[in-house]
């Protein structure tokens, strides 16, 4: 059995990447704010909605 990737499984992980990274930076920039902590930094304000927060932890 071959153990290759193929192009379908490189742009699986091309399109993922995209989504994440655009959701993420959409919500950036929707809670934008002068001062921020580390409430902020870890738990996004609680704004981050289930499926991004399990897409993440799968992601890790």
């Amino acid at each position: 059995m071959e153990k290759n990737l193929v192009f379908a499984d490189y742009l699986v992980f091309i399109v993922y990447f995209v989504i994440v990274a655009s959701y993420g930076y959409w919500v950036y920039n929707k809670k934008k704010k002068a001062v921020t902590d580390t409430h902020d930094f870890f738990l996004a304000e609680g704004s981050l909605t289930w499926w991004a927060i399990g897409a993440s932890m799968i992601a890790s």
